[in-house]
């Protein structure tokens, strides 16, 4: 949204002020439930999670060949979280690629490169999450084989 905002399109403005406009009443929210420490952590969690889902996204670009910089990356990122987040199809498959694919034109990037990294991302964070569950899995067993 604030990749679109800052490019000039009204469409970015409005997704940015009712994104704001749930982020705090999500955080009021949050900040009742578990005091402010809570909502900080989870703040700082969020934006570690987005930093580093642009840096995906940039690499994802750069191995299809068609590099992009931070800004267009929040582009994307949020194609991918729109996508993951339909339930017409499990995880969005398909959809967020069509998404970015879509959004590409606005930044002027190849649509089917948008696509192609999009699915590149998809592999990229499967396989992250794939050896992370790995470490944290043989971790727990290395710990239970000790007791």
């Amino acid at each position: 949204a604030l990749s679109l905002a800052v490019s000039g399109y009204e469409v970015g403005y409005a997704a940015v002020v009712a994104g704001t406009a749930v982020t705090v009443l999500s955080l009021r929210s949050i900040w009742r439930r578990g005091g402010w420490r809570v909502a900080v952590e989870l703040v700082l969690l969020r934006l570690i999670q987005l930093v580093l889902s642009m840096v995906r996204m940039v690499a994802a670009f750069s191995a299809v060949g068609a590099p992009i910089d931070f800004r267009n990356a929040a582009l994307f990122v949020v194609s991918a979280a729109l996508g993951t987040s339909a339930a017409i199809v499990p995880s969005g498959l398909g959809v967020s690629e069509a998404i970015g694919a879509a959004l590409a034109t606005l930044v002027n990037i190849s649509p089917a490169a948008a696509f192609l990294a999009l699915a590149v991302n998809r592999i990229i964070g499967l396989v992250s999450s794939a050896l992370i569950a790995l470490l944290l899995v043989s971790k727990r067993t290395d710990k239970a084989v000790h007791e």
